[in-house]
């Protein structure tokens, strides 16, 4: 299996990239944005060669052994000398506590501005049940459990990504709050959802929530997409209480 790291040189066409890949077999993927590079960098790890539109280019290709220490302190602003990521919550409007990251293979160093979004309009938000749909490695379930919500739920797709996002409830010590899986809860009621992913992949999960009164953040639009987003909203039924942006990437509170 070879590790990709592929550039996305047309952000408006992201959603429309990591679809395609998927369908491709590329698994693992995580995406990473470096101006350095013309684009935003998309990885994961494939067993067969890939069919690339125009607008994604091959920026290296690998055998499958990721050393994720020196991948975080090349893309991540927040990655130390010992190779985590470590940044205060302060950065985002919140408490002065300090969130940590093991580095791993589920996405989420707190570099993307999507991410950052996040964590901004959580910092705004009273967290006391909450679930992170496609939880990736964990960065946002262990931000609510250390923002003092009393019990969390992130669930994931990938079972490695599951791992990782394990390995960062103990890192930050909210394990007693902060539980993470492979399944979706059945129903959910009077919870805050936190979903951070493109508007195909956001159709997908909501396809699958069966959700009563809740609040919902929510990132990964990228203006493109503004007008889809909207009407899918309208379509289920939520109205945006608040609008953050951030380099053409936009984040919402919903209810």
């Amino acid at each position: 299996m070879k590790h990709l790291q592929l550039v996305c040189t047309n952000p408006s066409m992201l959603e429309h990239a990591l679809t395609l890949l998927e369908k491709g077999d590329l698994q693992h993927m995580y995406t990473l944005e470096d101006p350095d590079l013309g684009g935003i960098l998309i990885g994961g790890f494939c067993e067969n060669p890939l069919e690339l539109p125009p607008y994604l280019t091959l920026h290296s290709e690998e055998e499958a052994v990721v050393d994720w220490d020196a991948q975080w302190k090349e893309f991540s602003p927040y990655a130390t000398v010992e190779g985590d990521i470590s940044c205060s919550l302060k950065a985002f409007g919140g408490p002065e506590i300090t969130l940590r990251l093991f580095p791993g293979a589920g996405f989420g160093d707190i570099s993307h501005p999507t991410t950052q979004l996040m964590l901004t309009l959580m910092c705004t938000q009273p967290l006391s049940f909450v679930v992170d749909i496609g939880c990736g490695g964990g960065v946002l379930s262990c931000a609510a459990g250390l923002l003092g919500a009393e019990k969390v739920y992130g669930y994931d797709i990938d079972p490695q990504a599951v791992h990782h996002a394990e390995k960062n409830t103990l890192l930050n010590d909210v394990q007693r709050s902060v539980k993470v899986g492979e399944h979706p809860l059945p129903e959910v009621s009077k919870a805050t959802i936190l979903l951070n992913m493109t508007l195909a992949e956001q159709k997908t999960a909501l396809a699958a929530v069966n959700a009563h009164d809740c609040t919902w953040i929510v990132s990964g639009i990228h203006t493109e997409n503004l007008d889809a987003f909207s009407t899918f909203i309208e379509e289920k039924g939520l109205e945006i209480s608040h609008h953050e942006s951030l380099n053409d990437w936009h984040a919402f509170i919903l209810s």
